[in-house]
């Protein structure tokens, strides 16, 4: 049987799984996205994003090779966005993460006034 190097790096790229994309840190206007780089011949990682659960996924951002984390430093306050991440590399995409959804808290604002004169 004949492999070609193209194939072998793909067979061994998709069964990576990124199993603990975790989102910590939430604020009103970021979140803290965390994995566990299990792929040893990626040449970075894609996150992708969706606001709420029904969403469409778009791809969010890239990072080089043995990435771990990303900040998400665009968010809106009282909105749940989901993530999800995958390996890639010249010879394709791996499989997604687990995805994972965060809800943003409400901004809240205090107001004082006083009297002049």
């Amino acid at each position: 049987m004949h492999f070609s190097l193209s194939s072998l790096i793909r067979t061994a790229l998709a069964s990576t799984t990124l199993l603990a994309l975790s989102v910590t840190g939430a604020l009103a206007s970021q979140a803290a996205l965390h994995w566990v780089d299990r792929a040893t011949n990626e040449s970075g990682f894609k996150i992708e994003r969706k606001v709420s659960p029904t969403g469409p996924y778009a791809q969010l951002a890239v990072t080089p090779a043995n990435s771990v984390a990303f900040v998400d430093a665009t968010l809106a306050a009282s909105t749940t966005y989901c993530y999800r991440v995958r390996a890639y590399n010249s010879a394709g995409n791996s499989a997604y993460s687990n995805e994972v959804c965060v809800t943003t808290p409400v901004t809240t604002f205090t107001l004082s006034a006083s009297v002049l004169g």
